[in-house]
């Protein structure tokens, strides 16, 4: 698992960089602020149940398996990314 950045650490770093650097990280962090704040705004979410594979599990045998469980899918950077939500916190 990574280690959490230390945003003093990362201050001290940025001060270093020449401007042209600098306005470069300011626009490539925008853009990371902007994926993560559009993988907040997209409310469709979807219910799904999954099957554990275990073989004596009620599920092998069902037509539906654990859940439901709530993702959404968004396309970030290019790539699709899968986010969940527990039951709970569903409205």
């Amino acid at each position: 698992m990574p280690r959490k950045a230390d945003p003093a650490r990362l201050l001290s770093s940025a001060r270093a960089l020449d401007t042209g650097d600098l306005e470069w990280l300011i626009e490539q962090l925008k853009a990371e602020a902007g994926d993560r704040t559009r993988l907040r705004e997209d409310d469709h979410w979807n219910e799904e149940y999954r099957k554990c594979g275990k073989a004596a599990c009620w599920c092998a045998d069902a037509d539906r398996g654990h859940g439901p469980y709530y993702y959404r899918s968004v396309r970030v950077g290019g790539k699709v990314r899968k986010a969940y939500r527990s039951r709970q916190k569903k409205d």
